[in-house]
């Protein structure tokens, strides 16, 4: 509960403080915290009292306890975590623009939650793009987040389980005979496929890409972690930008340096060269990172390519803010000299030497990282020089090394930003890669695959009318550009990659999983071992292969079942793929003297719903095993399906203003 006094502007004030504030307490427990004193002048003018409530961290809190509750022995703790965590972002919306976007100017709040309005009943997914919506077109925000990436469709999922439950459509009776409309929903067999926690942790995403989009940090207890409190996990920093997170590894690098260093310094126990290594090999990553999130900060560039050479690196930034007397940095572990610079004084100071030599020096020399590693080389042989440790000193350079970093961060805050290098990031890792193939590949083939038939369905559905209204070659024309296009998208979700130009389709990230099953982290394991289990693998056997093993041999099965174009093949897939490319091949890509009719088969809508089928299946299994993401909901429906057919409905919506239907316009 907060208490605020609003001064009307025309109050005489001798001085004014912040205001007086009853901060947020555990339940049963009010604390005053006076900040300020405010004096006022007494005249004819009013003093306001507001008192305002925060619900959504206790919404949010009861929903991770519902989802920390054993399942078996309660079977409303689903349903009260769904109920308790679509609480907590209606809550949130009003609270997060009242206090944070608004500051606590309570009088403009109704210039967005207008109590009169038709906004007040509208539903949170409504609500939420509104009121996001109305601030940016205010400039009060000054971008918003993107609401057709998967995140959304799980949180409209969400919001259907939860009106269900609420509204009475979940205790519906249900037979196998009933029409869709009259079905419960959510079902009790979807409920208990859901897996605990989903439903928090739905809302937890839809925040944080709210802050993601704006570049705030979301609210302190919004933490997905179930278990004890003190859990920690990477999400508490996947908000941050890349470079804000190489700063944080390197001030946790630094000060692990620092710990040891101390260690090291008062304790002879520690006073061991093994124990200097670590001091510096802490040390001296913290300065890679550095480095790379200063170059990333400054500049958006590619860094990843340096590897841990911290010597190329410093030369890098040394070039990037030369103009820049403020950034100036006396980098540890690095030489003031560039290579060609290094090898010209070695030569000066040893004319006779071979240039060879100093070569063999340079290339013989480990980057720092690795040197303080390893106690020797790959081949088993001490590194080449003589090396010590003095911990006293070292510990101030350390600590002028928090100054560098404190300052070079300072600085770097007040320089016009380049563009957020997250995706270049993303895209370089295998996890990422797998994300880009799976989201911005194979699930948006399918979506154009779908829109694409329910469109040509819904023209099929109205070809007597349309007809009568002398259309039919507007639409019939349409409905064969329409086949084609879903054609071409099936077809490219089983493209086998070429080396010259890398794919997003099932082939490429078959290739992915093989390739780098060693660096891929399997972040729902049952998932996969349910489908290996339905390919024919015993649990027992499977349960004693390490991850990697897990991923190879998830990859090879789905290898031998991915449709593959094989002539004259018995497989109804492979079949179903070789008449799509065929097509592809003779009739829509090359202009051959062939129409597409006089094919031996033609590819059908079924031919492609099949292969489509399996698409999906590929997509849920991954995306659930290796992302934590759900491209289908618990009954199997691509998720995508009801965006797909909003096209569909809005030519049916044409279909009815031309008055062609023979059906009551509706719009």
């Amino acid at each position: 509960m907060s208490i605020v006094v609003d001064l009307p502007s025309g109050c005489a004030q001798e001085s004014v403080g912040t205001s007086f504030v009853i901060d947020d307490q555990p339940p049963g427990r009010l604390d005053i915290n006076v900040h300020d004193d405010i004096h006022v002048g007494l005249d004819d003018s009013k003093v306001e009292l507001w008192m305002a409530g925060n619900f959504a961290p206790a919404w949010f809190d009861e929903a991770k306890k519902a989802a920390g509750t054993d399942g078996d022995k309660d079977e409303m703790a689903k349903p009260r975590e769904i109920v308790f965590a679509v609480c907590a972002i209606e809550s949130y919306l009003l609270e997060w623009v009242r206090d944070e976007v608004l500051n606590r100017n309570f009088q403009r709040l109704k210039h967005y939650f207008p109590a009169d309005n038709k906004r007040r009943n509208s539903g949170i997914d409504e609500r939420w793009k509104e009121v996001i919506n109305h601030l940016y077109e205010d400039g009060v925000i000054p971008t918003k987040p993107d609401f057709g990436l998967p995140y959304w469709e799980h949180f409209l999922l969400l919001l259907k389980f939860r009106n269900g439950l609420l509204h009475g459509r979940a205790s519906r009776p249900d037979t196998d005979r009933l029409p869709e409309p009259e079905k419960p929903g959510p079902t009790n067999e979807q409920l208990v496929q859901l897996p605990q926690g989903w439903a928090f942790q739905v809302v937890a995403e839809v925040i944080r890409k709210l802050h993601g989009a704006l570049g705030t940090s979301p609210p302190k207890w919004l933490s997905t972690q179930i278990g004890p409190p003190d859990m920690l996990t990477h999400s508490d920093i996947g908000h941050l930008t890349v470079p804000d997170q190489l700063f944080g590894y390197a001030d946790a690098y630094r000060s692990a340096s620092a710990v040891l260093c101390q260690k090291v310094d008062s304790d002879a126990t520690f006073r061991t060269w093994p124990h200097a290594a670590a001091v510096l090999m802490l040390a001296a990553h913290a300065v890679e990172l550095f480095l790379k999130g200063a170059l990333l900060k400054g500049t958006g560039g590619e860094v990843w390519s340096y590897g841990h050479k911290i010597d190329k690196l410093a030369v890098k930034y040394r070039e990037t803010f030369k103009d820049n007397p403020s950034l100036t940095w006396d980098i540890p572990f690095a030489s003031t000299l560039t290579e060609t610079e290094w090898m010209a004084q070695m030569k000066k100071l040893n004319p006779d030497t071979p240039e060879a030599y100093f070569k063999g020096l340079i290339s013989a020399t480990p980057d720092p990282t690795i040197l303080y590693r390893y106690p020797v080389n790959k081949f088993g042989k001490d590194w080449p020089g003589l090396y010590g440790f003095e911990p006293h000193s070292f510990l101030l350079t350390l600590s002028q090394v928090e100054g560098d970093f404190n300052r070079i961060r300072t600085q770097l805050d007040t320089l016009p930003q380049p563009p957020d290098p997250a995706p270049i990031q993303k895209m370089a890792s295998p996890t990422g890669t797998l994300d880009d193939i799976l989201t911005n590949g194979i699930q948006v083939d399918l979506y154009r695959a779908e829109q694409c038939i329910a469109l040509r369905e819904t023209i099929t559905e109205h070809a007597d009318q349309i007809n009568a209204a002398s259309l039919g070659n507007v639409f019939g024309n349409l409905q064969q550009i329409l086949h084609q296009f879903a054609l071409l998208s099936v077809a490219k979700v089983f493209e086998v990659p070429d080396k010259r130009y890398p794919l997003r389709s099932i082939p490429a990230a078959l290739t992915l999983l093989k390739t780098h099953a060693d660096d891929l982290v399997i972040q729902n394991k049952d998932d996969l071992l349910k489908e290996l289990i339905k390919f024919g693998h015993r649990v027992e056997d499977l349960n004693q292969l390490a991850d990697a093993d897990l991923t190879i041999t998830l990859a090879t099965e789905f290898g031998h079942r991915r449709p593959k174009a094989v002539k004259n093949s018995d497989n109804s897939l492979d079949k179903s793929l070789e008449i799509i490319r065929t097509a592809r091949d003779k009739f829509i890509s090359h202009n051959e003297v062939i129409r597409l009719e006089e094919l031996a088969d033609t590819p059908s809508i079924d031919r492609l719903h099949e292969l489509m089928q399996f698409g999906y299946e590929f997509l849920q299994t991954l995306g659930r095993g290796y992302l934590s993401v759900s491209y289908t909901c618990t009954a199997g429906e691509f998720l995508k399906t009801t965006d797909a057919a909003e096209a569909s409905r809005g030519l049916r919506r044409l279909f009815q203003t031309l008055n062609i239907t023979g059906e009551e316009t509706s719009i």
